[in-house]
């Protein structure tokens, strides 16, 4: 068996055209459009005579031929679905003599080439569709040559075959086998319909039993009149075709039933139940609605998140900002770089989620579906057509699984709480099997707000002293910083780094400033904040002979007590810095011009004490040794003088 691939849909809204919009109360012409089996393809522009007694079901041509006959109709070269089937000696798919039709289909065999050329099929047209009036079934069928009387039976069923090679077909209750007659090359015609039935409900309607089956079953007839087939030969009688109303052949005798999914073809000669099969077609997957419905599943998966945006800043200090040295030699400098981690500031708060709907039938339904959010209002399904001018939102619900994602406006201020999510659907359109579930259905989940997405959550600190290259700190992250101290009073400042800066001197007399930047630079926006500290170094200028105008002098002396006293007088026109050593320790004293200091301190007993500007010694002196003990009159206790 070959299936040739089903045409491309037809665009816009011709006749049959399983459009989904319908005026408002149109629900269900909406139920038996979405109940196509095969999307109608575009038609092809070709211009055929009809051959006497042709007649059209709908916009489908029944005139014993597949191309279109006139524009605008449909027929087998533009729609449905074409299944070919080896003939003569190649045909695998043909039963060996002894499998009969009411027999069990275990005890049908496979045979190669065993069908008489007159009950030897070709080819075989499939297509289903509702209307106005019910849901048809149409059928093509080509046979090898047109002598003799051939009969077809044509069986709908419910679950997929036990087998393909032979066709074996798994029978539920409310499966339909229709019976068809081609008298040579005359008509085509309906003979016999059946429904498969429990054998405890056979009653007295000279139902035809199945052995085998457990519980008992068999096939049970259905009357039918001349209007629920149409039929027509062509092809000088090679092909035969025609549609089956079968709502209006079983009506309600189906009771309930699933979708109607696979179909099996096959071909014997004669009239008696006990005739033997001859040619058979795989198994041909079809879609007619079911009569019942089983409940819509439904899940609620809800999502509540935001965004976040982080600020931070820099900060730099020195503990001095001027040093006037000698020259040539060093000034340090102690810096300190800051970083402070603003409070995050909030956005982008999105609350929604995703439905999804599980139809368990094997056709489309149409339901209304609704979400409502206790901390969100107005929730929408974006994208979603309503496919109806009913209430509320309408949804096709395909078999199978399928998602709905909702969007909701999010309350102020947001927090969280719980979204439920309902189905409902019309049952009188889509009647429950008994004791099915029952609409609507519904599904209620929590959400909690989470981080969805952060900017700047990073920054890279940087250091430029001076113009130079810059030197990387670190990189820090924003809650690692914010951490670092108590939570509950933001901003949050960190020490990023601590460092001494060594800045030689220049000429005498001479003064450099020099700029040093930090700066923080957010990872995601590039932002940056950057604070500066500039420094400026002095060397000291020469002092001048002491003959000279204007020199700096000054003067040490020292007590037996360890006190030192320094006088200093800075006569020149330039701030001095005078050394004054006392044992090991240096004390540095700067002196604006033309200004005078004293400066007191203290030392060991005998250390030495030297007072300089530069390598000009100004002073020096010793510190004495311990004060000698005073004099006491015998007897008295009283300090001499």
């Amino acid at each position: 068996m070959h299936i040739r691939g089903q045409a491309a849909p037809r665009a816009g809204r011709g006749a049959g055209s399983p459009h989904v919009r319908t005026p408002r109360g149109g629900l269900r012409r909406l139920r038996r459009s979405l109940s196509l089996a095969i999307m109608l393809p575009a038609l092809a522009i070709v211009t055929l005579a009809s051959p006497a007694g042709a007649t059209h079901q709908g916009s489908f041509e029944i005139d014993g031929n597949t191309p279109v006959n006139t524009p605008g109709n449909l027929d087998w070269d533009t729609t449905g679905t074409h299944v070919t089937d080896p003939t003569g000696n190649a045909d695998t798919s043909t039963f060996t003599q002894g499998s009969k039709e009411f027999e069990h289909p275990s005890t049908w065999v496979q045979g190669t080439g065993l069908a008489p050329n007159q009950d030897d099929i070709s080819d075989v047209y499939t297509f289903t569709r509702t209307e106005h009036d019910g849901v048809h079934a149409y059928f093509g069928f080509r046979r090898l040559t047109t002598t003799g009387v051939t009969n077809y039976d044509v069986e709908f069923n419910q679950a997929p075959n036990s087998s393909a090679n032979p066709a074996r077909p798994t029978r539920t209750v409310g499966d339909v086998m229709v019976r068809f007659e081609q008298n040579g090359n005359m008509g085509f015609k309906l003979t016999e319909a059946y429904i498969w039935t429990l054998a405890a409900n056979f009653g007295d309607r000279q139902c035809i039993p199945v052995s085998g089956y457990t519980p008992a079953a068999g096939w049970c007839p259905v009357p039918f009149t001349a209007t629920t087939f149409v039929g027509l030969t062509g092809e000088g009688g090679h092909f035969a075709e025609g549609t089956l109303n079968l709502t209006t052949l079983f009506g309600d005798v189906t009771g309930c039933r699933e979708a109607f999914g696979t179909m099996n073809i096959r071909s014997f000669t004669g009239e008696s139940t006990q005739s033997s099969l001859k040619d058979y077609v795989e198994p041909i997957p079809i879609n007619v609605p079911p009569t019942c419905w089983k409940p819509i599943g439904i899940t609620n998966v809800p999502r509540a998140t935001y965004d976040v945006s982080y600020n931070w800043s820099v900060e730099k200090d020195v503990n001095d900002t001027r040093k006037t040295v000698e020259a040539g030699t060093n000034a340090s400098f102690t810096y300190r770089v800051l970083l402070t981690a603003g409070p995050e500031s909030r956005s982008g708060d999105d609350l929604g989620g995703t439905v999804t709907l599980s139809n368990p039938n094997g056709s489309p339904m149409v339901a209304t579906l609704s979400v409502a959010a206790t901390t969100g209002t107005g929730c929408v399904f974006p994208g979603v057509p309503d496919v109806s001018a009913d209430a509320g939102l309408q949804v096709v619900v395909p078999a199978g699984s399928s998602s709905f994602v909702y969007t909701c406006t999010v309350t102020a201020p947001p927090t969280n709480g719980s979204s439920t999510a309902t189905v409902s659907w019309n049952q009188t359109l889509f009647p429950p099997f008994p004791g099915g579930g029952t609409s609507p259905a519904t599904a209620t989940a929590t959400y909690t707000f989470a981080l969805d997405q952060s900017t700047d959550e990073q920054t890279t600190v940087t250091d430029t002293f001076s113009g130079g290259a810059a030197q990387v700190l670190g990189t820090f992250n924003w809650a690692a910083v914010y951490n670092e101290t108590d939570a509950s009073t933001p901003p949050h400042t960190v020490v990023v780094a601590t460092y001494t800066r060594i800045i030689r001197a220049g000429a005498a007399g001479t003064c450099a400033s020099y700029v040093n930047t930090a700066r923080q630079t957010e990872n995601d926006t590039l932002q940056s904040t950057t604070s500066q500290e500039t420094v400026t170094v002095c060397a000291a200028a020469e002092v001048l002979p002491d003959q000279a105008f204007g020199k700096a002098v000054g003067s040490v002396s020292a007590t037996c007590q360890g006190t030192v006293r320094s006088r200093l007088n800075n006569r020149s026109g330039e701030r001095v810095t005078y050394k004054l050593r006392v044992g090991t320790k240096v004390h540095r004293i700067v002196v604006k011009a033309q200004s005078k200091k004293r400066f007191t301190t203290s030392g060991p007993n005998r250390a030495r004490v030297t007072l300089k500007i530069g390598k000009r010694v100004l002073d020096r002196v010793r510190i004495p040794a311990r004060c000698a003990a005073p004099e006491v009159l015998p007897d008295t206790g009283i300090r001499g003088i």
